[in-house]
């Protein structure tokens, strides 16, 4: 069980512990649901951070197969980011630059490893040569992409 509230607001809760039939459970600071983390407060640094984690090791697993062809690590870093990046964008619109440049380090250093140049180059026109959207522009059209679909 997961309260979500405002710090003001959580410190009024006294009991921590339902009650259902013989059954108790007590809160917890914070849950996963669908793979997305959620805090009591409403914050979303502790999904980038575990995010950023996890994706950092498995670029790592994936730079170390260079016997991949190029078409095959494009199609294996563009599942790698709709898997990471993508998954549960919606949640992701609003939140604080910090964060999106961190999810943003996550795929520069995945379009770097597809086209194979420096870390330290220009990364415009790595992501126009792999034709991907910036972090930001992903959620955005996400979210566009589903309304349309919704109203279609």
């Amino acid at each position: 069980m997961l309260i979500r509230a405002s710090p003001h607001c959580l410190h009024a809760v006294t009991d921590n512990v339902v009650h259902v039939g013989d059954v108790s459970t007590s809160s917890s600071h914070f849950a996963r649901n669908l793979g997305i983390m959620f805090k009591q407060t409403p914050s979303i640094k502790q999904h980038i951070s575990h995010i950023c984690r996890t994706s950092f090791i498995q670029l790592q697993n994936i730079r170390l197969k260079p016997h991949l062809s190029a078409d095959s690590l494009n199609t294996l870093a563009y599942a790698f980011l709709a898997s990471r990046i993508d998954y549960g964008s919606s949640l992701l619109i609003g939140i604080p630059d910090r964060c999106i440049q961190q999810l943003q380090h996550i795929q520069n250093c995945t379009a770097h490893l597809v086209i194979n140049t420096q870390k330290y180059y220009h990364i415009q026109p790595v992501l126009k040569r792999v034709h991907w959207l910036t972090a930001r522009q992903r959620f955005i059209f996400k979210i566009l992409l589903i309304t349309k679909q919704c109203m279609s």
